[in-house]
């Protein structure tokens, strides 16, 4: 009896630690915010870490790596833009206006998410946000919901808007959630505020989280299946390859990026694209908007298998 009470504890602690986790490192966050150490306009804040750095190192030894990576994340937090923290467009979840209750329930279940958009006709028409805690309300008398009436307001913000700015502006106005919309008002993508934390403390992990597959894989054969979210330069760093001219290295992040490019359009289903540098990517999973996997042979490869 004793040890399973213990086991409970052990349990409870651990779902404790888990659920705090992302709180206590919002409030460090806040904290610093608050004394303008996240201010990209004040150099003079940003030499004041450094200092404290130094002087700590001095004083106390080294700091371990999960702290440097901590403080170096600060020292660069003012320089971020809302675009390089954001959830592109094509992996947005949200719900449509008109769906029922049974769906929107459906939704959440799959995605554990918390809030979600609602749109009306598609991404760029947004109305508004839906909370798991507006539809729980109504589980026992679903005929009585109506989504357009629990909405909570949809707060939009350009790509190019600072990332400290967002944080203030989502902290005053007690919003979580933004949408990301260009200059003719469609939607770019989506941010939270724990995205925003993550840019600092790195990924924050909770009970709900599974662990995330590998976004490419060598396979046997020396080719290698992957995402069409998969880092270019993970990739390229693993076959010793380089798929981009240096000056498109910062303007494309994936390898979905890449045979866009090399298409000049998005590639379908069972296209094969020829790279100049010996390499062909092979599409295996695609829709209208995005290359979703695909697979990466080098060509020198496929000769011998033909030979």
């Amino acid at each position: 009896m004793k040890e399973n009470n213990l086991n409970k504890k052990n349990n409870t602690n651990t779902d404790s630690n888990s659920s705090n986790s992302f709180q206590l490192k919002k409030t460090l966050v806040e904290r610093l915010l608050n004394f303008g150490f996240l201010k990209n306009e004040d150099i003079t804040n940003s030499n004041n870490l450094k200092n404290l750095i130094e002087q700590h190192e001095e004083e106390q030894g080294e700091l371990d790596e999960e702290s440097k990576l901590l403080l170096r994340n600060l020292l660069s937090f003012g320089d971020l833009k809302v675009n390089d923290v954001m959830i592109p467009r094509a992996d947005i979840v949200a719900v449509c206006l008109s769906s029922s209750i049974d769906k929107i329930i459906k939704a959440f279940q799959k995605e554990s998410h918390s809030r979600m958009p609602v749109y009306k006709d598609n991404l760029d028409d947004v109305s508004g946000v839906i909370h798991i805690k507006d539809i729980v309300k109504f589980w026992d008398r679903r005929k009585a919901f109506k989504l357009s009436s629990h909405l909570k307001e949809a707060l939009f913000v350009p790509p190019s808007m600072s990332v400290p700015d967002l944080l203030l502006t989502m902290r005053t106005k007690r919003l979580h959630m933004a949408l990301v919309v260009d200059e003719y008002g469609g939607t770019d993508g989506l941010v939270t505020i724990e995205d925003l934390v993550e840019s600092i403390v790195g990924d924050i992990e909770d009970e709900h989280d599974e662990d995330e597959k590998p976004l490419f894989n060598i396979l046997s054969d020396g080719s290698i299946e992957a995402s069409g979210r998969a880092s270019t330069a993970d990739v390229e760093k693993s076959i010793g390859a380089d798929f981009l001219p240096e000056h498109h290295d910062e303007e494309i992040d994936t390898v979905a990026g890449v045979v866009a490019s090399l298409a000049g359009r998005v590639p379908q289903r069972g296209e094969v694209i020829s790279h100049n540098g010996g390499f062909e990517f092979e599409i295996t999973q695609a829709d209208a908007r995005r290359v979703k996997k695909l697979i990466i042979r080098k060509i020198t490869q496929i000769k011998d298998e033909r030979d």
